[in-house]
């Protein structure tokens, strides 16, 4: 089962310079206008699919707790058996709350 990660430790994890797979749920235009550093756009569920590896340790999020997308990557990226995924449930929202900086335009 999936776990889900708060901003702090995201941005902890991140700083520590751990090897994450972190991937934006979104519209490219989206995407385009702010994302969290280091992360990859990623229309849809099936498409964060294609270059997983089972040992990655990967992070979905999309714009706020309100947005199901993250949630139902993260499902469907556990349902095929991958062992390290965090769903980070508070996505753009809690990141810019938390007051950390962004990438895009």
């Amino acid at each position: 089962m999936y776990q889900i990660i708060s901003s702090e430790e995201l941005k902890s994890r991140l700083d520590a310079g751990d090897t994450i797979r972190l991937y934006m749920m979104a519209p490219q235009w989206q995407w385009d206008a702010k994302h969290v550093p280091g992360s990859v756009c990623v229309p849809d569920s099936a498409a964060v699919m294609k270059d997983l590896k089972p040992d990655d340790h990967i992070v979905v999020y999309c714009s706020s707790v309100d947005c199901s997308t993250s949630r139902q990557a993260a499902l469907m990226i556990d349902e095929a058996g991958f062992q390290n995924i965090w769903h980070f449930e508070g996505g753009l929202r809690a990141w810019e709350e938390a007051g950390f900086l962004f990438e895009g335009g």
